[in-house]
């Protein structure tokens, strides 16, 4: 992709243009599928588990590094109309989740089988330690990059597309940033867990403390790579 687009000024094409020359694509790294699009959802949804029941996570249930349901199915009930039929796309782990709506990366981890609802992606990977991409994914500089050459309808209502994820640029780091990165990611989904659980604000807010801090060190080694 050449960084054509005629909104860049000078000194961000060649920017974007460095960011591309010193990456892989992502679509090389991973494979992607999209979440199952449910015909009358609501009326097949349950709020209790049964025995055969799994999660069900829908788009609105997820944040950076968090995720939390409160719906649950049996797949063998499910009228799936469109996006991913096959069971083992949604129940094979580890895994990332990335929210399609927004103009800004929303990208979580999963290492529970869950059922995964049409605005959310899929992604796996034996190629890249998952944790490393869940901290890149989820930088400044990632959803700056895509905002600015990638997302489409921005006025109206921004979505991510999957073509446009495959084309996220991902730079190979050293083992020390990349254990650092993967470090971070990992205390930031205990962190957010944890702030989830908390009552008193004292603790709510010094669970903030902390994630500020580590995702400023993720943004600040992610700046230092590309």
């Amino acid at each position: 992709i050449e960084p054509s687009d005629v909104s860049l000024d000078d000194s961000s094409k060649k920017f974007f243009k460095k960011i591309l020359n010193s990456s892989k694509l992502m679509g090389e790294l991973v494979e992607m599928s999209k979440g199952m699009v449910v015909k009358n959802r609501n009326d097949i949804l349950t709020q209790t588990p049964t025995k055969k029941s799994l999660p069900f996570l829908l788009g609105n249930c997820m944040t950076r590094y968090s995720y939390h349901y409160n719906k649950y199915a049996e797949y063998e009930k499910l009228d799936i109309i469109g996006g991913t039929r096959d069971l083992s796309k949604h129940t094979t782990i580890p895994r990332l989740l990335i929210r399609r709506t927004g103009s800004n990366l929303c990208v979580t981890y999963s290492d529970k089988q869950e059922l995964i609802e049409s605005t959310i992606y899929i992604l796996r990977s034996e190629k890249i330690n998952l944790k490393f991409l869940l901290g890149l994914l989820n930088s400044k500089l990632l959803s700056f990059y895509l905002s600015k050459r990638l997302v489409t309808n921005q006025q109206g209502f921004p979505q991510v597309l999957m073509g446009q994820l495959e084309q996220l640029p991902i730079i190979s780091a050293n083992e020390k940033n990349k254990n650092e990165i993967a470090k971070l990611a990992d205390q930031l989904l205990k962190l957010n867990e944890e702030k989830t659980n908390a009552k008193l604000q004292t603790k709510i807010e010094q669970m903030d403390s902390k994630i500020n801090y580590c995702e400023s060190r993720i943004n600040e080694i992610v700046y230092q790579l590309y």
